[in-house]
């Protein structure tokens, strides 16, 4: 019974440190198309996209990531790496507009202007 109250335990500690750890990649993204783990880091991003407090929320968040795309692809000095960033940042837009949509007219004004911002420093 205490082995498995101890296995138990360190499962979820386990479990924790996991979700710290991809909450981590999400805010900090330290890794760039290409690199080794760039695909966790990715998904922890959409998981953190999806699980975000309201619509609002997720809209920047859809914006950030675009604009973390939009680095990326500045970034990118290897043509394999520049097609990747590429469609991270095409796929990163497209969620952008989509996240947009279902917000109050206020409140798709202001992240208008911020895609707009971000489309012409893109120079899309």
């Amino acid at each position: 019974m205490k082995k498995a109250l101890i296995a138990l335990l360190g499962v979820h500690l386990l479990l924790i440190l996991i979700v710290a750890g991809l909450f981590v990649l999400s805010e900090t993204y330290p890794l760039r198309p290409g690199m080794a783990f760039y695909n966790v880091q990715s998904t922890a991003e959409q998981w953190r996209l999806k699980l975000g407090a309201d619509d609002e929320r997720r809209a920047e968040f859809a914006l950030d990531l675009a604009e973390r795309r939009l680095a990326d692809l500045a970034a990118a000095n290897r043509p394999a790496r520049v097609r990747t960033a590429a469609t991270a940042l095409d796929r990163a837009t497209d969620e952008a507009v989509r996240r947009l949509e279902p917000l109050s007219a206020n409140d798709q004004s202001l992240l208008f202007e911020r895609l707009s911002g971000f489309l012409g420093r893109a120079q899309v």
